[in-house]
């Protein structure tokens, strides 16, 4: 079989694509059309498009986009809902390098046609893309894309993350800093991202150290944080303070706060990514009230829910909720037209 009939991505990451040119007041249905993508597809999250539909599509959208450093921009859209582990990194109770590698294979399944390898150093854990099949042009976006999208991922667990890319993929970082606050690493051997213990970043370990979790785990913090994620979303209607969640977790709060300082993190930092992600998913999926659905995150009036989720999202969460269902509707009226040109023919 030729490959570029082979399927290659699911076509929620298309939908990820479609909502970035609509933002950019790129027609995409036309775009569609001329690669022959049917907009019906849109609608059927279990389909696949083929390398070639893939290759097709990115070399409209980047031959239209102004946008620099547009795969990596378009990688960080790729969310947890996208990649199908909103629930899983939401209630894994998993250490974090049994939470990695459960990732890593379910990606690889997801993903057929890129070829993951995940090396666990002592410091570090590293996860590398390559491909079964030569994709030429099409690989420079993909694998910006994917590591990136990997890199929003996991630095809701830890900041200590390092991107690595060879010279052919990403060849400078003019003005990257302005689109994504990592580590890059130009002209590496191969792609990847490194997920960094904490200690590997300290000049010494914390003066209280637990010779029965740290010291045989140095990666003890990241799955504290999975552990702290997964209780304050079962929680997440609740007013929890750093007490409660200390409290939980069997430690004094200055341990817990010294340990997410350890990993570049705070309590208020997970606390309000657990808050937000889940109001997203009421206001994309719910016909709550505003005010509901800030009581059901932990606020106590809609004007501070909407005070906290604009700073977050930079759009109120009644903007988002309007913008998501006119993407809807546009779908459904897509997927109407299709289905009428189909009756006709």
């Amino acid at each position: 079989m030729n490959i570029n009939d082979l399927p290659f991505l699911p076509v929620v990451y298309l939908n990820k694509l479609v909502e970035l040119m609509a933002e950019e007041r790129i027609q995409a249905e036309y775009i569609l059309r001329d690669c022959g993508i049917n907009a019906s597809v849109l609608n059927k999250p279990e389909a696949f498009l083929s390398v070639y539909q893939v290759r097709a599509v990115v070399s409209h959208y980047l031959g239209l986009t102004a946008q620099s450093h547009a795969a990596i921009r378009y990688g960080q859209r790729l969310d947890l809902m996208t990649h199908g582990l909103f629930g899983f990194v939401f209630t894994s109770r998993l250490p974090f390098r049994e939470f990695m590698t459960t990732i890593y294979h379910y990606l690889q399944v997801r993903l057929p046609l890129l070829v993951l390898e995940m090396r666990h150093e002592n410091d570090y854990i590293a996860l590398r893309v390559s491909y079964k099949q030569p994709l030429n042009e099409l690989e420079a976006f993909v694998t910006q894309a994917f590591l990136t999208s990997l890199y929003t991922l996991v630095s809701l667990i830890s900041k200590n993350i390092s991107l690595h890319f060879q010279s052919h993929i990403l060849s400078n970082t003019h003005n990257l800093e302005q689109v994504l606050a990592a580590h890059i690493e130009l002209n590496a051997s191969y792609n990847e991202i490194r997920f960094y213990a904490a200690e590997s970043h300290q000049t010494r370990l914390p003066t209280t150290v637990n010779l029965q979790t740290t010291e045989h785990d140095p990666f003890y913090e990241h799955s504290l944080v999975v552990r702290m994620r997964n209780y304050i979303l079962r929680h997440v209607d609740e007013a929890l303070s750093a007490e409660d969640v200390a409290n939980h977790l069997n430690m004094s709060v200055r341990t817990l706060r010294r340990r997410l300082a350890d990993i570049g993190m705070s309590f208020n930092e997970i606390r309000l990514e657990v808050r937000m992600q889940t109001a997203q998913r009421y206001l994309k999926t719910s016909n709550q009230s505003i005010e509901r659905i800030a009581n059901l995150v932990g606020y106590s009036d809609q004007a501070s829910f909407t005070r906290a989720f604009q700073k977050w999202s930079n759009e109120t969460p009644d903007t988002l909720r309007r913008r998501y269902r006119v993407k809807q509707q546009h779908g459904h009226k897509h997927t109407q037209t299709a289905a009428t040109i189909i009756n006709t023919h």
